[in-house]
Order: structure tokens, then sequence, then C-alpha cells
């Protein structure tokens, strides 16, 4: 579908055509009409009025055809109309407007998504952490609740923390309370570093 704007770039594009054809006519005109003062002078030097008279016709049609075409390149030279093509402008960006609110609509909606799936991977990951110190009790570990070269024969789960971290970032702390109260704190929980590079045996 063609734009207005572009509708307008097309007739000038058009007219720059047109233009530079005219420009090139009038040229040929005026070198025409040149060349018949040149004839008239001479028939009128030579005393030959039935030829003169003949020329001087022909030199009139020939001043008619170039004031058309200059006239026609006046025309075609003068700028577009400024209301004009800013009513076009309006009606393109009324098409703009419609397309971005759209899309930041269902942007908004993949983003809501993308934080509902980022809470859902870091319920996960806090699950997982609170089974693993669970089963770190069970043997009387020293310090189930983080990872630590005593307790590394029980691996912890696996995840992208940055992606969790950047998604969190997409809405405002407003926004995330809205989906859920504890959202920020349950991925902060998640993405927090669980090792200790401290522990030593006793």
């Amino acid at each position: 579908m063609k734009t207005g704007i572009e509708r307008f770039r097309q007739q000038k594009a058009d007219n720059e055509k047109k233009a530079a054809a005219a420009a090139e006519k009038l040229n040929t005109l005026n070198g025409t009409r040149a060349e018949l003062e040149t004839r008239i002078d001479s028939a009128i030097k030579d005393g030959d009025q039935v030829t003169a008279e003949k020329l001087i016709r022909s030199r009139m049609d020939i001043d008619v055809q170039i004031e058309i075409a200059q006239k026609t390149l006046a025309n075609l030279d003068k700028p577009l109309d400024r209301a004009a093509v800013a009513a076009a402008w309006e009606d393109d960006l009324s098409d703009y407007q419609r397309q971005i609110d759209k899309g930041e609509k269902e942007l908004n909606q993949l983003i809501r998504q993308a934080v509902e799936k980022a809470l859902a991977i870091a319920d996960a990951i806090n699950a997982s952490w609170d089974a693993r110190t669970a089963a770190l009790l069970l043997v009387n570990d020293q310090e189930p609740h983080t990872y630590n070269s005593g307790n590394n024969d029980f691996p912890g789960v696996s995840f992208t923390g940055k992606t969790l971290d950047d998604v969190s970032e997409l809405l405002s702390r407003e926004e995330m309370n809205k989906i859920r109260p504890d959202a920020l704190g349950t991925i902060g929980m998640a993405i927090r570093n669980r090792t200790n590079v401290f522990f030593r045996r006793k």
C-alpha cells in the first residue's frame, strides 16, 4: 500500500522528469527560433517578402510554443504544496501510530509472558535449592544452604542467571508487583550466588 508521502514522492519524481523534458523542448524551440530569425533577416535583406512573411508566421507559432514550454516548466519547478504534503503526512502518521500502538501492546504482552516465565524458572530454581538443602540436612552437612567444596557431590541446577536478571528489568518495580508482590525477591533469590569459596571443613 502506497502512503500519501510516497505518492507525493512519486509526483515529485514525475515532475522532475517532465521538467527535464520541457527544458529540453524549450532549448530546441529557442534554437529553432534563432534559426528562423536568421532566415527572416536573410529573406528581408534579399527583398523576399513572401518568404519573410511565412517565416515570421512560423516564428510567431514558435513563440507560442516557447511561452507554453516556459510556463509548463515554471509550473513543474514549483515546490509541492506544503499544506497538502502535511495533510498526507497526518494520514501516514495515523497509520504508523496504529502500527506502533498495536506492536507495543503485543510487546507488553510478550514482556509480561517473559516475566511470568522467568518467575516460573526462578520458582523452580529456588525449590531446587530448598530440596538440595533438605537432602544435605539428611546427611548432617556442615553448611547445607551453600554450595561449597564440602558438598559439591550434591550439584546444583544449571541456568542462565543473566537472562532472569535482564527479564526482571523489563518492567518497573510497580509493574512487577502487579504480576506478583514477591516477583523481584523471587528472581533475586534465584540468581543469588550461593557459593561459599571460604568453606573449610571443621
